[in-house]
């Protein structure tokens, strides 16, 4: 699932736990679909924390 679509799914529950309790299962659901966007923000934030290259005028690249 894509973050846009995750994001949508994560705003929805938020609506609907605005005007009513949300049930068990939905409860259930927005847990898993929160979890699921963690994963993949960490995974994202990791991989554009490898591609940062540090360069010191003064030194060699790193």
């Amino acid at each position: 699932m894509e973050m846009d679509e995750l994001i949508k799914k994560i705003n929805n529950f938020a609506k609907l736990a605005k005007s009513r309790s949300l049930t068990e299962s939905e409860i259930i659901e927005r847990n898993n679909l929160r979890q699921e966007y963690l994963k993949i923000f960490k995974k994202n934030f990791e991989n554009q924390l490898k591609s940062i290259k540090i360069v010191n005028p003064n030194e060699e690249k790193k």
